[in-house]
């Protein structure tokens, strides 16, 4: 027996930085140390913004090798290098606080003295803590910084997202026995879920979540080239979009089931698939993404 299921959709709008409010996420990468993703300054140019973050044009110019220099926009996100020396201990007025989540196999005296430059114990008063043990994915504030004004731009949005800023439509949905294969097919909303079980299904709006946390990607558990991933809170067999803030890629792939409890280390957000790594750019197992979802 079908039923048919009318759905209504109301309108978000979301974009993401890596650099929000007073705040500064950084990552270390082994050849240039501390990088952050920064918007473009209103009134700054890549050189003079090089030289506010301890660095020079020549390695802004060789991290950002997409970017035409003949053309930076004000608000363009782009990947730049922060010396150790530019990093302060305490704040002023304008200052943006530094924050670093802590990788495999890094140690307190790793990102206090070879990443940040700074004293093992001033990092520890700073974060409150009283032992040098630290968690995977921990976050520390590492200082602070002084920067230009920032100037955001929203990144384009995913299809996702462009399914909720749509003007509202119905969108017919189909269901079956195992309730298995409830999918959103395109960016028209088109959406298919068979089953004999149910009475009737009204769903008045869909709500979009935000989250930002770490994600892992697995062996070949969840298959090496499909888009699947598991998440906690994500509606299962929709669709999640993931965008990786460092290096300013985004994909949207499918939520085949929630997160097993005690499966996983708990400050793990989402666990991908090889084909989402690698359509994110993963360079590490564990890594810093932004996701949008159906909750």
């Amino acid at each position: 027996m079908r039923y048919f299921i009318f759905v209504l959709f109301t309108c978000f709008q979301l974009s993401f930085l890596s650099a929000q409010g007073d705040t500064l996420w950084v990552n270390h990468d082994a050849e240039y140390g501390l990088i952050c993703t920064y918007p473009m300054p209103k009134g700054q140019t890549l050189f003079s913004l090089s030289q506010k973050m301890g660095s020079d044009v020549s390695t802004a110019i060789t991290l950002n090798p997409d970017v035409d220099l003949s053309a930076i926009a004000i608000g363009q996100p782009l990947t730049m290098q922060i010396s150790p020396s530019t990093i302060q201990t305490s704040p002023n007025s304008n200052a943006l606080k530094i924050y670093y989540r802590v990788g495999p196999k890094e140690t307190m005296y790793t990102i206090c003295r070879s990443y940040a430059g700074q004293d093992v114990k001033t990092i520890m008063e700073l974060n409150q803590k009283d032992s040098y043990d630290l968690r995977l994915g921990e976050v520390l504030h590492l200082g602070y910084i002084e920067l230009p004004a920032l100037a955001p731009t929203p990144r384009p949005a995913t299809d996702i997202e462009k399914i909720i800023t749509e003007e509202p439509k119905e969108i017919v949905i189909s269901i079956n026995d195992t309730m298995q294969s409830i999918a959103l097919m395109d960016s028209m909303g088109r959406m298919t879920v068979d089953t004999n079980q149910v009475d009737e299904l009204v769903l008045d709006s869909v709500a979009l979540e935000t989250e930002r946390g770490l994600a892992y990607t697995t062996g070949n558990g969840l298959g090496t080239d499909e888009l699947l991933v598991l998440h906690a809170n994500a509606k299962v067999n929709s669709k999640i979009s993931i965008y990786n803030p460092m290096l300013k890629r985004s994909v949207d792939a499918t939520v085949i089931a929630h997160l097993p409890e005690n499966s996983y280390p708990e400050n793990i957000s989402v666990v991908i698939s090889p084909a989402v790594a690698e359509a994110l750019g993963a360079l590490d197992k564990r890594f810093l993404v932004e996701m949008t979802y159906i909750k």
